[in-house]
C-alpha cells in the first residue's frame, strides 16, 4: 500500500486502511513527507504499532516544517493520546522536535499533557533509542535533539510554568512526588533563581518523605542544589546517610562529591561504616566519594577515616577491606602523623598476606602514601616489597614488577645508611637466578646513589642475553653515565630480536641526549639501515636540538622514495632546529 497515492480525505475517513497499517507495517513503502499528509497520518495511525510509528518518526525529522502549525501540534497531541509503551517515546521525540525547530514555548495544555503522562501507566521507560537498537533499525537524530520522556522535556518548561510543576509536589501519589523532585533537580543545573529555591523547599519538605523513591529522588537532586545553608544540608546528608533504603543512601553518597565542603569527619566516618552492607560496585561509588573528600586535604576528615576503617579493619570482609585501602592510601597523605604510622604499619601486614590480589592492593597504597611514613615504616615496606620480588612464585609477575617499582621509590627515601644496607642486598641479587633484571630495574631507578653496584652491573652488560645485556646497560647509564661502555651496547640493541630489549636500547637513547652525536658513524650506519631507520629517526626528534651534529647524516633521508621515511626525517630536522 503506498500512502502517497491515497488522497488525504480518504485516509481521514478509511478506519478499513488504518487497520491494514496495523496489521501489516511492512507493507508501507513510503511516508507521506507533506504537512497536510503528516497530519492526515498522524490522525490514522495506530497508538501501539511500534514498527509504524517508528518509520512516521523517520519521515518526520526530514520533512517537520519550520513554521509552526496549531494543526500539526494538535495532530501530534492526538497521537500522543491514543500512544502506549514505546511508541508513545517515538511520538513524544516527534512532538519535541517539532517544538525545538519551531522555536516554540510549552503551552499549558502541553505542560497538563506531559505531567499527566507521569502517571501514565501506558508509558514505559524503555527507550526508543533501545528499541531501534533491540530492532536493527537507525536512529534518525542527533543525540542532542533525542528527547524520549516527559521528564526530559518537563526539566526545560518556562519559567512562567513552573508553577504547574511545583502544585503537583504535594500530589498524594508518590511516584509524581518523585518526578517532580527530579525534574527540578534537573532544571536547578542551569541555576535559575526560582527553581534553585523551590527545590531548597521540596528537599526540606520531602527528606524524610515516608515513600523511599521520593526520598531516593530528593538524595538525587541533592547533588543539584545550590546555595543551600551548610548546616542544614549537612543535617539532611545525615539523615540520608542513615536511610534505610539502599538507594537513597546511595544517592546521597553521590550527591556529597557535589558538596565536599559542608563535609565534617563525622559524616565521613559514618559513609565508611556504610562499606559491608554494600555490594561491589556501591562499595566503588563509596570509595570514589571518600578519595573526592580526602581530596579537599580536611586533616580532620583523613584522620577521622583511617580511624574508622583501622577498626573495621578486623571485622569487615576481605572485598571490602581491599576496596578500601586506596581510600586510606590517599587519607594518609594528608593525615597526622600518628595516623599515618598506625595506616603505614597495616599496609605492611597486607604486604605479607599470601593473597596476591591483596598483596597489589597494599603496594599500590604504599606507592601513594609512602612519602609520608616514617624512618621506621619506610625501611619496613622497603624490605617487604624486596621479599615479595624475591619470592620464586612472584617472580617475572606484575606484582614482582610492582615490588619493585615501590622499593625503589622507598629505598631513594631512607637514610644514607640504610640504602647502602638496601643497595648491596640488591647487587647480591643481581647475581641470583630470576632476580636479576628486576633487581637491575630497581637499581635503575634508585640512580646515582646505587654506585657501589656498577662494577657487578658492568660485568652484565656483556651478558649473552639481550633483554639482560640491554637492561644492565640502561642501569649503568642511569647509575655512572658510562658512555663508552653503554653507547655502542644501546645502538647494537636497536637490531635485537627481542622487542623488550629494543625498546629499552630506544628510551635509555633517549636519556642520553648529546652523548650520542659522539658515535656519528653507527648512527649514521642505523639510519641508513633500512631495519633501523625509522627508530634512529624517532630517537633524534626526541633528543631534539641536542642532536644537531647529527643533521648532515639526516638530511639524505628527506630525499629518498619512502614516503614514511622522509615523513620521519622532517620530523626529526624540524626538532632538531627547535
Amino acid at each position: 500500500m503506498n500512502f502517497r497515492l491515497i488522497p488525504a480525505t480518504l485516509l481521514l475517513l478509511s478506519v478499513g486502511m488504518h487497520q491494514a497499517a496495523n496489521t501489516n507495517s511492512s507493507e508501507v513503502e513510503a511516508i507521506p513527507s507533506s504537512t497536510a499528509e503528516l497530519i492526515d497520518l498522524f490522525g490514522n495511525v495506530s497508538g501501539d504499532d511500534a514498527e509504524f510509528a517508528y518509520r512516521i518518526n523517520f519521515e518526520f525529522r526530514k520533512n517537520a516544517p519550520k513554521e509552526r502549525l496549531p494543526q500539526l501540534q494538535r495532530a501530534l497531541r492526538d497521537w500522543v493520546d491514543r500512544s502506549s509503551g514505546i511508541t508513545l517515546t517515538f511520538t513524544l521525540d516527534c512532538w519535541n522536535r517539532l517544538r525545538v525547530e519551531t522555536d516554540s514555548e510549552l503551552s499549558t495544555e502541553n505542560v497538563h499533557m506531559l505531567i499527566g503522562l507521569l502517571t501514565d501507566p501506558r508509558y514505559t521507560t524503555k527507550t526508543a533509542r533501545r528499541w531501534v537498537s533491540e530492532n536493527k533499525k537507525y536512529w534518525p537524530c542527533r543525540a542532542s535533539y533525542t528527547v524520549d520522556s516527559p521528564e526530559t522535556i518537563l526539566a526545560m518548561v518556562d519559567e512562567h510554568h513552573l508553577d504547574l510543576l511545583l502544585t503537583k509536589a504535594s500530589t498524594p501519589d508518590a511516584a509524581l512526588r518523585a518526578d517532580i523532585v527530579r525534574i527540578l533537580g534537573i532544571r536547578s543545573v542551569n541555576e535559575k533563581t526560582k527553581t534553585t529555591a523551590e527545590l531548597q523547599t521540596l528537599v526540606r519538605k520531602h527528606y524524610q518523605d515516608p515513600v523511599a523513591d521520593v526520598r531516593e529522588a530528593v538524595a538525587y537532586s541533592l547533588a543539584m542544589v545550590r546555595h543551600f545553608p551548610a548546616a542544614e544540608l549537612n543535617k539532611i546528608f545525615v539523615a540520608m546517610l542513615s536511610d534505610p533504603s539502599h538507594a537513597v543512601r546511595m544517592n546521597a553518597i553521590r550527591s556529597a562529591r557535589r558538596h565536599p565542603a559542608i563535609f565534617s569527619a563525622q559524616n565521613a566516618s559514618q559513609m565508611l561504616t556504610l562499606s559491608p552492607q554494600l555490594t561491589g560496585s556501591e562499595q566503588s561509588e563509596l570509595r570514589y566519594t571518600l578519595e573526592v573528600l580526602t581530596a579537599t586535604k580536611s586533616r580532620p576528615i583523613c584522620d577521622a577515616l583511617i580511624k574508622t576503617g583501622l577498626a573495621m579493619q578486623t571485622n569487615a570482609n576481605d572485598d571490602t577491606a581491599d576496596r578500601l585501602i586506596p581510600v586510606f592510601a590517599k587519607a594518609a597523605q594528608f593525615a597526622t602523623q600518628n595516623r599515618v604510622d598506625q595506616v603505614a604499619a597495616q599496609f605492611c601486614l597486607e604486604a605479607q598476606s599470601d593473597d596476591s590480589a591483596r598483596q597489589i592492593n597494599a603496594l599500590h597504597a604504599i606507592l601513594t602514601s609512602g612519602p609520608r611514613f616514617s624512618a621506621k615504616h619506610q625501611n619496613q615496606a622497603a624490605k617487604h616489597s624486596l621479599q615479595i620480588m624475591q619470592s620464586r612464585r612472584n617472580q617475572g609477575t606484575p606484582l614482582a614488577t610492582l615490588a619493585g617499582s615501590t622499593a625503589a621509590s622507598l629505598i631513594k627515601q631512607v637514610n644514607p645508611k640504610e640504602q647502602a644496607k638496601f643497595v648491596a642486598e640488591l647487587t647480591r641479587m643481581l647475581q641470583q637466578s630470576g632476580t636479576t633484571r628486576a633487581a637491575l630495574r630497581v637499581l635503575a631507578k634508585i640512580g646515582s646513589s646505587a654506585g657501589t653496584s656498577a662494577p657487578t652491573i658492568k660485568s652484565l652488560t656483556q651478558h649473552k642475553q639481550d633483554d639482560v645485556r640491554l637492561d644492565a646497560t640502561a642501569a649503568l647509564w642511569t647509575i655512572a653515565k658510562d658512555t663508552e661502555t653503554c653507547l655502542p651496547i644501546l645502538l647494537n640493541g636497536l637490531k635485537s630480536e627481542s622487542t623488550q630489549a629494543r625498546n629499552t636500547a630506544s628510551d635509555t637513547l633517549i636519556a642520553t641526549g648529546g652523548e650520542l652525536t659522539r658515535f656519528k658513524p653507527q648512527v649514521t650506519e642505523l639510519l641508513n639501515d633500512a631495519e633501523t631507520t625509522l627508530p634512529m629517526l624517532r630517537i633524534l626528534e626526541r633528543i631534539g636540538v641536542d642532536a644537531k651534529p647529527l643533521t648532515g647524516a639526516i638530511e639524505p633521508l628527506t630525499k629518498v622514495d619512502s614516503q614514511k621515511t622522509k615523513y620521519y626525517a622532517t620530523r626529526a630536522l624540524k626538532a632538531i632546529s627547535g
